[in-house]
């Protein structure tokens, strides 16, 4: 401001020398341009000096807005960081943005990550994408990251968020949910062994009690291994569906969808004789999905005891759940409905949001189909969607709750 106030006493003073000078010699002709010359001046170097104070609070403006986000923002040009917000010091651990401006930021990239953050920066503009990144003391961190092209600059702005804690968060919860669904499950299994064991007991008994009096004729002792066999094969499907669904392996692989879907209903079994639920299927015997099939299981799980819970609070007498899978071209859709009478309009937007839930608090948590969204959409890449449906079944009227997941299958 000082140089400011300088040029403007400079120009005020020779303003003065010239009213000065033109009462000397007033007969000068060339006092009036120059004194228009020297005001056109002064006006131009007072625009000038509005411009620099305008742009000088813009630009305090933009860095005060860059610093308040709370990502980190770098500008990259070839990959090497020209410029960085505040959020820049915190994410990678820096004490000054010197720090990082001038390096090259595939520095901070481990290696077997490299080349996908290289692919990425190819785009023009990229969907945010999960990529490990390290701070100042090589410390690993999930970060997600989004970048947009400066064409008329050559340089790239890239936002990166450390997403590790809700990471962690995330996969606390899903844990919770799958404890909560083993717990059940136990229950399930429990109820399921009744029968088979009793079966197994009463069979081994008829079979010594026969034996012992000398009775046991061939036609009773085979059927009666049959029997004993065939329950036993039962209870071993039974486990298997149970340790497949626990093992903690997220391994993408093919699978039948018949097949998964037995295993599903086998887990299930007791809940669904319990509470007198039919189950409807539509599910081709020859379609395979390429996805993860625990997964899978448990959004359905869940969807499952969400149309439980409604048919008790609903009292329905004749409970129905219908599963519907289908290919449409590359996508996979599995489609689970009830007749529980729908969900209120009022929250059906709103189900999927965590720890929303309209049971009472000591029945649930609301995170089972916030947990299903997750699974599904961050997981999976796919798609979940939930509306009310009217539909006829046997000539009867129904409403209920229809959940559509779409997965592409690649």
């Amino acid at each position: 401001m000082k140089k400011i106030f300088n040029i403007i006493f400079l120009l005020i003073s020779s303003i003065t020398l010239l009213n000065a000078n033109q009462q000397i010699q007033t007969n000068n002709s060339d006092y009036k341009i120059l004194l228009d010359i020297v005001i056109l001046i002064f006006i131009i170097v007072l625009f000038l000096i509005y411009k620099q104070y305008i742009l000088k609070k813009y630009i305090k403006d933009y860095h005060e807005l860059l610093d308040s986000t709370i990502e980190a923002l770098l500008l990259l040009k070839d990959g090497v960081v020209v410029d960085a917000n505040k959020g820049a010091l915190k994410i990678f651990k820096l004490q000054n943005l010197n720090e990082i401006i001038g390096s090259n930021i595939f520095n901070h990239i481990p290696k077997e990550s490299i080349q996908l953050a290289k692919e990425m920066t190819k785009k023009d503009y990229e969907e945010p994408f999960e990529l490990d990144l390290y701070n100042s003391h090589d410390e690993k961190f999930n970060a997600l990251i989004k970048g947009t092209n400066l064409k008329s600059r050559n340089l790239r702005l890239v936002s990166i968020i450390d997403i590790t804690k809700s990471k962690e968060k995330d996969k606390l919860l899903m844990e919770q949910s799958k404890l909560a669904s083993m717990g059940e499950m136990i229950g399930n299994i429990a109820h399921q062994w009744r029968q088979p064991l009793h079966v197994i007991s009463t069979t081994t008994s008829s079979v010594k009690i026969q034996k012992e009096l000398n009775i046991l004729d061939d036609e009773f002792f085979f059927k009666s291994c049959n029997m004993i066999n065939k329950n036993v094969m039962f209870l071993s499907n039974t486990i298997n569906d149970f340790r497949n669904y626990i093992k903690d392996t997220r391994v993408k692989q093919e699978f039948n969808v018949k097949n998964m879907i037995t295993s599903f209903l086998s887990l299930c079994d007791s809940i669904t004789t319990k509470n007198e639920i039919t189950i409807i299927e539509d599910i081709p015997s020859n379609l395979l999905i390429n996805g993860y099939k625990n997964e899978l299981i448990q959004s359905l799980l869940n969807i499952f005891h969400n149309s439980v819970d409604a048919f008790t609070l609903n009292n329905i007498e004749n409970k129905y759940i219908f599963i519907s899978i289908k290919q449409d071209y590359d996508n996979i859709i599995i489609t689970m409905k009830d007749n529980a009478n729908g969900i209120s309009e009022d929250i059906i937007n709103k189900i999927f949001e965590p720890y929303f839930t309209t049971k009472h608090q000591a029945q649930g948590t609301g995170l089972g189909l916030n947990i299903t969204h997750k699974l599904v959409v961050e997981g999976m890449n796919g798609d979940i969607q939930v509306k009310n449906e009217v539909f006829t079944y046997n000539g009867e009227k129904f409403k209920g709750a229809k959940f559509t997941i779409t997965l592409t299958n690649t």
